[in-house]
């Protein structure tokens, strides 16, 4: 995914959560190892956007992103 379509993917991402509140199904990628599920649910959590907003919750969604190998930065 490029980072222009990972940055639509989580702005769309957030602006869904905001109003429906938190994602089932983002939530089932995530946890099934989908790194830019994980990305934007570490967001979701930093921002408290359609979840609790939680520092510790957000970390680790960013890290196992990580450790796939994402990043926003080439």
């Amino acid at each position: 995914m490029t980072s222009t379509n990972l940055r639509n993917f989580v702005l769309t991402l957030c602006i869904c959560s905001s109003v429906f509140g938190q994602n089932p199904e983002l939530v089932e990628r995530a946890e099934g190892g989908d790194a830019s599920a994980q990305y934007v649910l570490g967001l979701m959590y930093t921002l408290g956007n359609g979840v609790p907003k939680d520092v510790v919750e957000a970390v680790k969604w960013y890290r196992l992103a990580a450790d796939q190998g994402l990043s926003l930065i080439h």
